[in-house]
């Protein structure tokens, strides 16, 4: 390296001049044509920065940068600083050897010293909450901040709210995690009130007809319970028990007193009422007005209809009735229907004997009971009545024939007969012109007939079997 000295320090024109001593030669320089450096110029100079990185392995960016210097034609090693990293873990080398050739290029271009970032502890936070049995709050739910680890349930309770007792706790210990989740997520601390000693209540009855006292009012002491007012009425002469204010009331345990007022109505004499019934169908009467005398109530007039042979009951009005204790006469109409005629339908055949039909049969509606089916026999030309089937027909209530079909059954007169006639003597030969053959006419008798007989038409409008 060369060397400098001031050999003059003005010459006649003023210049001050300096020896330099470059490679063993001595030189000199007038001050004007020369600047001399400074140490850190000469460092300047002499070496060339290294820039120096400090990155972050999951971002890929610098977080830190620096330079070092490294003298030209020469090699430094550059060693990491590590307080230039809180919170990150290096994980390459922790130094890196740089060399600069006397142009000042570096091998490497620059020093990257890789890390990875500490993963921090986070916190979690803990809920508490505060319930009675029936998960009413009994206190101001709370938070907690906790780092990660386990806790015992201690630590989130809180003293306990007045008038009441610790129950229970739905955990015994929770667990912070490193994620900062907390499990689990909420304590529950249950309450249950402190049970104190009950103490009897006295309850005063007021008895009261249209706000005025009937008679003194009455005390009960009572237990702990709900109770009926009603079970308190008191029997008083002339009154009735009403109704209750409150109709129940419950004795807490507290030993606050309660007041109860018994209401009553004055009894009035009540008389009975005469009802009359009037029995109509189409307004008019089908049998006498009936009678009844009858306590004050409300009565459903239906109850009192009569039972009137071919009528049927429709309804009444009213349908109801009150009888209000004031003994007036009430009058009740009843509406009946006439019943339709039950009948039956009876067919009446006609047959020979040989079972061949003889005249066309009919069907007749027969009514209620029993009926004489020989009206019905009829008198057929050339046949004579002989039997039937049935004397009788019963009709039942509901309709039903006994039986439904009745054949009467008839015998074929006989037509002209040939007779041969033999006219003898004493000694029983035949006479001249003997035998002689003869036509006779039926000789008249008095055949079976129908009682009465009827022609072909029916007595009770029949109508043709089908």
């Amino acid at each position: 390296m060369p060397t400098t000295q001031r050999v003059q320090s003005l010459d006649n024109d003023g210049y001050s001049w300096y020896r330099v001593n470059y490679n063993g030669t001595d030189c000199y320089v007038r001050d004007d044509c020369f600047r001399l450096l400074t140490e850190e110029e000469m460092q300047q100079y002499l070496n060339v920065e290294v820039p120096v990185k400090y990155v972050d392995q999951a971002t890929g960016e610098a977080f830190y940068t620096t330079t070092a210097q490294c003298m030209k034609g020469g090699s430094v090693t550059v060693e990491v600083d590590l307080n230039q990293a809180q919170g990150y873990t290096l994980v390459s080398e922790a130094s890196v050897q740089v060399s600069a050739d006397a142009n000042g290029t570096l091998t490497p271009a620059e020093v990257v010293f890789t890390f990875a970032k500490e993963q921090q502890a986070v916190k979690g936070t803990v809920s508490a909450i505060y319930v009675d049995e029936a998960q009413k709050p009994v206190a101001e739910p709370q938070t907690f901040e906790r780092d990660p680890g386990n806790y015992s349930v201690n630590e989130f309770a809180i003293n306990t709210p007045e008038g009441y007792e610790p129950l229970q706790v739905n955990v015994q210990e929770v667990i912070v995690h490193d994620d900062g989740t907390v499990e689990p997520e909420t304590v529950v601390f249950t309450y249950a009130v402190k049970q104190t000693e009950p103490v009897n209540s006295v309850v005063t009855f007021h008895h009261l007809c249209d706000g005025a006292a009937i008679t003194g009012d009455t005390q009960q002491e009572l237990a702990p319970n709900t109770y009926n007012a009603a079970d308190y009425q008191a029997a008083v002469e002339g009154y009735t028990y009403a109704g209750a204010s409150p109709e129940t009331f419950t004795v807490d345990g507290s030993g606050a007193a309660i007041e109860v007022t018994l209401n009553y109505t004055k009894v009035v004499q009540q008389l009975d009422s005469v009802v009359t019934f009037h029995h109509l169908c189409d307004g008019a009467a089908i049998t006498g007005d009936t009678q009844q005398t009858l306590a004050p109530n409300t009565y459903g007039s239906a109850s009192y209809q009569a039972t009137v042979e071919g009528y049927t009951y429709a309804g009444a009005n009213p349908e109801t009735f009150t009888v209000d204790g004031s003994g007036t006469p009430i009058t009740v109409v009843f509406t009946y229907a006439q019943k339709p005629a039950v009948t039956a339908p009876v067919t009446f055949e006609y047959v020979s004997e040989s079972g061949r039909v003889v005249d066309n049969p009919m069907t007749v509606d027969l009514p209620v009971g029993p009926n004489d089916v020989m009206e019905y026999c009829k008198v057929v030309e050339g046949y004579t009545f002989k039997s039937v089937s049935s004397q009788t027909v019963e009709v039942s209530a509901d309709g039903v024939a006994t039986p439904a079909k009745v054949t009467f059954t008839y015998t074929e007169n006989p037509t002209t007969a040939t007779v041969q006639v033999h006219y003898r003597n004493s000694i029983g030969d035949d006479l001249p012109g003997s035998p002689v053959i003869k036509q006779l006419e039926p000789i008249s008798s008095s055949p079976k007939t129908c009682r009465p007989a009827i022609s072909s038409a029916a007595a009770r409008s029949p109508r043709p079997s089908p």
